[in-house]
């Protein structure tokens, strides 16, 4: 089996758990709101928003006791949040049958003031009808409104009321953790807590004597085989099916991280499933009485979060098997570091069973306060055994001038100094009396610690799949490339927003388990996220995601088919008639201009937003448009300019400035021009409005060619007229209207001077047929004798016989 197998197997397996736990390990809370079915019955409606306005005033006259605990308070939050739910959706139901009514009224108009106006008892009817109709609508929806702001108003209140309970019992301040006043008396509770726990413990083993029957029994030993079976086989499950050989070799990073995830899911999932039967048995008979049920679920969870940090810690550091390893570290160090990392975990556990049993025994408060500060303190002594043995080991190592580990030295920096001031805030709160404070920092540290460790390894195990699988040459890869038509880099581009979205959406659980001791849980998010989606009220606006997923899912729709239209057009309709290139662009253009008005009008119609509305933000803008936005619109207007005037068109050659070249494109801002040499010359629009420019084409695409032949003064004119006059006749690319003439330009001292002024019908191909003519001229002339081959020039010169004789004295002297 391999590894992505075996990993899919173990998050289905994961799955399953997280489907079977709130059945097994809490029993739901009961809401009293009943979830509506959409309809637009206003009586039925208006009856389900009083059941929820009475159990909301029920709600809001509990909270004025200021004795509530966070649990009752939490279950009041439960209750709201499905009362939310249900007003937001009957409001969404009723809001378009008023709008209905509303404008069939409106059709209707108001009654005749006049008696003597006459009118049929269909239409009085009909109003009566819609009038009733219409009042009941509003009617409901003002009550909806209203117990939708009292819901939203407690929720607010409850939050605020569970912080400051939770703020008052981290900062509820008791005696010192090292008190003689708090060890007096917790040894003076001690007899009367063990009197009553052996009372409660006799009572419980006398109920389970009277009430165990031959049914529960095997219930419960069937559950107790099939948990210590499932814990038990563990360390074989996870050694068959997930085999980390300490010889392989080549292990990519995406290889051990499938291989960490998966020896935690097999070594946690079984002891989860088997916790979850021993409670399931336990709820399912009377052998544990209610108040002792917590301790069995502190104890069954306590399990299983031990057996989920042995997993982790050894699926990271991996100490016997250093190929595998997650983190750059010697065998010792990792040894080291999961041996504290178990008993920090277990000293931690140990002492949330102590808590669980101190509540459900009901211990007196002084010895509670001391089990938490014990407990803290050590965890707090641990966390400080760890730091000065790393620090004592890299203290060796430098002075032993041993080869320098960086291993040794990964905890250290910022986590030593992290962890330094942990463990002062530990002990000096747990000292100063602030022991529930020192026990809230502990659970955060070990909470925070797990959390990360898990957040790092399934980024690391994102990160890496996502780059495997969108590899180019991966087989995944190239599946999608010849399914889906997808191209290597928009492939590229695909995976790194499924990466992003993936890892952002990790992070914010993340955060959300991270905030949750502090009061605030997903509820808090949901509520926001709920908000958001379907509306919040900004002055007399409705701002909602939805409206504007919606409303900009209908601006992209309106955008494709004026693109399909467009393409109809410029390969399809347009090339089947004789209208010129720049007539056609012009009509794409403008077509494409009014595809977006279009699409623009219809998204501001569905959101709601009225053309006075634009009018008054357009007027608020127009001083922001004459200054800033100027160039912009002036752009804008000399495009529409051109469209319609078309002084150029695409495809005509122009000249503006120092540039010449080809008009590709007339966009909305710019014009594009291609050169000879292909470069793009990108001109302002109202440049070619307000500028001066050349368009040779702009009557039509009829170009001269001008030929200048210098010939010798010795030679006929008339002959060399027909000659020249021929070749141009001869080249089937010459108009032969207007024909092609031979002037006799200029008498020179040694030549005689013609030009040869021809047409050709476009202005394309004006370079290459002046080509052609030259060489067709030049090999006319030669054939005729009237252009021979050069002879070299000799050029005399005289008056330098007196600096030759100086020259051959100065020779002779030396």
């Amino acid at each position: 089996m391999s590894y992505l197998r075996r990993f899919w197997l173990c998050s289905f397996l994961i799955l399953s758990l997280i489907g079977l736990t709130p059945n097994a390990f809490g029993a739901g809370v009961e809401t009293s709101a009943t979830t509506i079915a959409p309809t637009v019955d206003a009586k039925t409606i208006r009856s389900s928003f009083e059941k929820y306005k009475a159990t909301l005033d029920t709600i809001e006259k509990a909270l004025t006791n200021d004795t509530l605990s966070d649990s009752q308070m939490q279950n009041a939050r439960e209750q709201i949040s499905p009362i939310v739910d249900d007003i937001q959706l009957s409001l969404t139901t009723i809001t378009p049958r008023i709008t209905t009514t509303k404008a069939r009224l409106d059709q209707l108009g108001p009654k005749p003031k006049d008696a003597t106006t006459e009118e049929s008892p269909e239409v009085a009817n009909e109003r009566t009808e819609k009038e009733t109709l219409f009042a009941d609508l509003t009617e409901t929806q003002r009550l909806g409104n209203v117990t939708l702001v009292q819901a939203t108003q407690l929720l607010t209140e409850l939050s605020d009321k569970r912080r400051a309970l939770f703020q008052k019992q981290i900062f509820q301040k008791s005696n010192s953790i090292v008190s003689p006043d708090l060890w007096i008396n917790v040894l003076s509770y001690i007899p009367e807590e063990i009197t009553t726990t052996k009372a409660v413990l006799s009572s419980w083993l006398y109920e389970l004597k009277s009430n165990a029957s031959l049914a529960t029994t095997l219930l419960f030993c069937f559950a107790a085989s099939i948990w210590l079976l499932l814990f038990a086989a563990r360390p074989l499950f996870a050694g068959k099916l997930i085999k980390r050989d300490p010889a392989v070799e080549g292990l990519t990073h995406q290889r051990k991280i499938l291989a960490a995830i998966a020896v935690v899911l097999f070594r946690t999932v079984p002891a989860a499933i088997g916790a979850i039967a021993i409670y399931s048995a336990v709820q399912h008979t009377t052998w544990v009485p209610d108040r002792l049920s917590i301790v069995v679920a502190t104890v069954l969870i306590s399990i299983v979060s031990f057996a989920f940090v042995n997993a982790l810690s050894n699926a990271v550091l991996s100490p016997k098997n250093r190929p595998w390893r997650l983190v750059s570290m010697a065998d010792s160090t990792a040894a080291r570091l999961r041996h504290y990392i178990l008993l920090i975990a277990a000293v931690f556990i140990i002492g949330k069973i102590a808590d669980s049993f101190y509540q459900a025994f009901e211990v007196a408060l002084p010895i509670s306060v001391a089990s938490k500060g014990v407990f803290s303190i050590a965890v707090a002594v641990l966390l400080m055994m760890l730091l000065l043995h790393f620090a004592i080991a890299g203290r060796i190592n430098e002075e032993s001038l041993a080869a320098y580990s960086a291993a040794e030295m990964e905890i250290g920096g910022p986590l030593r100094m992290i962890g330094w001031l942990l463990i002062i805030s530990i002990i000096g709160t747990a000292l100063f009396g602030y022991i529930a404070l020192s026990s809230f920092l502990v659970d955060q540290a070990v909470w925070l610690a797990v959390l990360f460790t898990v957040l790092r390894m399934f980024l690391s195990f994102i990160n890496e799949h996502m780059n495997a699988h969108t590899a180019t040459s991966g087989k995944f890869s190239l599946f999608l490339q010849a399914n889906t038509g997808l191209t290597k880099s928009s492939l590229e581009q695909l995976a790194v927003i499924l990466n992003g979205l993936l890892r952002v959406s990790l992070i914010i659980i993340a955060a959300t388990l991270a905030l949750a001791p502090w009061g605030i849980e997903s509820l808090d998010y949901t509520a926001l996220a709920r908000s958001a989606f379907f509306g919040f009220q900004v002055g007399e606006m409705t701002i909602s995601i939805s409206l504007i997923v919606m409303a900009i899912g209908l601006f992209v729709l309106g955008i494709i088919i004026t693109r399909l239209i467009q393409r109809w057009l410029d390969t399809t309709y347009l090339p089947a008639t004789k209208l010129d290139a720049g007539l056609r662009n012009s009509i794409k253009t403008g077509v494409g201009y009014i595809g977006f008005i279009i699409a623009a009008f219809a998204t501001l119609s569905y959101a709601g937003i009225s053309l006075s509305n634009i009018t008054i933000v357009a007027g608020a803008l127009s001083v922001g448009v004459g200054f800033g936005l100027q160039s912009i619109v002036n752009n804008f207007v000399s495009g529409l300019i051109l469209l319609w005037e078309r002084p150029i068109r695409v495809g005509d050659l122009v000249v503006v400035g120092d540039g010449e070249g080809n008009v590709r494109r007339i966009n909305v801002r710019s014009t594009e021009i291609v050169t000879s040499d292909r470069t793009t010359i990108i001109v302002p629009n109202s440049n070619l409005i307000s500028g001066v420019v050349r368009n040779r084409v702009r009557g039509d695409r009829m170009n001269r060619i001008v030929i200048a032949i210098p010939v010798d003064r010795t030679i006929d004119p008339d002959l060399l007229a027909t000659i020249v006059k021929k070749c141009a006749l001869d080249n089937r690319d010459v108009a032969s209207s207007p024909p092609p003439n031979v002037l006799f330009k200029k008498i020179a001292e040694s030549n005689l001077y013609f030009e040869l002024v021809c047409f050709v019908e476009e202005i394309e191909i004006t370079s290459r047929v002046s080509s052609e003519l030259h060489f067709a001229i030049f090999r006319a002339l030669r054939e005729a004798g009237i252009i021979t081959s050069a002879s070299p020039t000799q050029i005399q010169l005289q008056g330098l016989e007196p600096v030759a004789d100086s020259i051959n004295n100065l020779a002779g002297q030396r």
